[in-house]
């Protein structure tokens, strides 16, 4: 017979994999489609901010849902390891890349 104790980690890795499913970004490592509009892998940027432009500012749309301040990631949890605020994006699209080039 298995004691309560046991299930606990079992339990846990439930939990950790519910609350990972719920940021469900497209993590397939695929070319990511919409968005930036970019030409893709093949063509070159001209410059740093082009590139953000093209491969990364669309996704970030789809982040905004939930990590801006007071959105549902905005959380101050119990150590580095759960707190949402960890990565916040500003309400303001256009400020995406400066904040890039800050951090």
């Amino acid at each position: 017979m298995k004691t309560p104790c046991r299930d606990v980690p079992s339990i846990a890795g439930i939990l950790l994999l519910a609350a990972v499913a719920a940021c469900s970004g497209n993590y397939s490592g695929g070319t990511a489609t919409g968005g930036g509009g970019g030409g893709g892998p093949t063509t070159p940027s001209a410059s740093v901010s082009e590139f953000f432009g093209k491969s990364t500012q669309g996704n970030l749309n789809f982040c905004r849902t939930c990590h801006v301040p007071g959105g549902v990631a905005d959380t101050p949890g119990t150590s580095a390891d759960t707190q949402g605020n960890l990565f916040l994006l500003s309400s303001d699209p256009n400020q995406d890349y400066a904040n890039l080039l800050k951090s």
